[in-house]
């Protein structure tokens, strides 16, 4: 399976992966697999694989076990699960023994999956989430004793180190294939963390304007920060800036280092990847 984007080293470059950590980045849309020299915490290469919408878990199987870069030996190996059926718990009232209920509730109770439970100090909060133990199953025979997180927990402690510092209500949008992210901090605190499914420009602000008139925010006001995989020339983001005033496109961290070949995309767009790197 060819990826659809993709950073390598030059051809006339070598790299001793057993020094590298290996992060990946899992959903059922796609696969992206990224090396961080651990000595100088380096983005060294990078490969984003879009799945087969027919059959998710076979094209993720053939990635897995096939690619090159993925059958390395590794310092470390980190995963990032990017699964939509994930719940945000204040802290008082998460209770582990109901957790599985409260993801058949939202979420339907078809997926063959054992609830996890993340807790995030930060925001006083439990993230619980499942993953389809198929996908699980296959991680864990590929690696020996992979570190897990999912990825509202990612974005969670990332943003836990910026909230004392937002003064207006602020928007944090993620594009990933097919799927919008969006959490919502008003008065520094937490009100929502959801991901939506998308196909149009229209459908985008459909979520964004229905989230406003939930919590009765103004889109004169309200400030948006997105990353993730969308053209600041697309029709998606043209229609976001027809309706909102204050956008902006999030640069990546500056505290890390990246090969040549990442600055040939956007700062914003894998802005995911850099922040699960930095996310211990």
């Amino acid at each position: 399976m060819n990826a659809s984007f993709q950073i390598q080293l030059p051809q006339d470059q070598s790299i001793d992966t057993s020094s590298c950590n290996l992060l990946l980045e899992v959903s059922p849309e796609y696969l992206l697999t990224c090396i961080i020299n651990d000595t100088d915490k380096k983005f060294t290469a990078l490969e984003h694989f879009r799945l087969d919408s027919h059959d998710p878990l076979g094209s993720f199987k053939m990635v897995l076990f096939n690619n090159r870069w993925i059958s390395k030996s590794y310092n470390s190996v980190k995963i990032v699960y990017n699964f939509p059926d994930g719940l945000i718990i204040p802290g008082s009232l998460q209770n582990e023994e109901a957790d599985k209920d409260s993801l058949d509730i939202i979420f339907g109770d078809l997926n063959e999956a054992k609830p996890a439970s993340e807790y995030l100090a930060s925001w006083d909060v439990h993230n619980i989430y499942r993953v389809p133990d198929a996908y699980t199953t296959l991680l864990n025979t590929q690696f020996v004793n992979p570190r897990s997180v999912h990825i509202y927990s990612v974005i969670l402690k990332k943003l836990a180190q910026e909230k004392d510092d937002l003064i207006n209500d602020h928007l944090f949008v993620i594009f990933f294939e097919r799927k919008l992210f969006v959490a919502f901090v008003k008065n520094k605190r937490l009100m929502l963390i959801q991901t939506f499914d998308y196909e149009t420009a229209e459908d985008v602000n459909y979520s964004l304007l229905n989230i406003c008139t939930r919590f009765d925010i103004s889109c004169e006001t309200v400030d948006i920060r997105i990353s993730g995989l969308l053209d600041d020339q697309s029709s998606v983001y043209n229609e976001i800036r027809k309706y909102f005033l204050n956008v902006r496109l999030e640069n990546r961290p500056d505290n890390l280092q990246y090969a040549e070949g990442f600055d040939e995309f956007p700062q914003h767009f894998f802005n995911s990847v850099y922040w699960s790197a930095l996310c211990e």
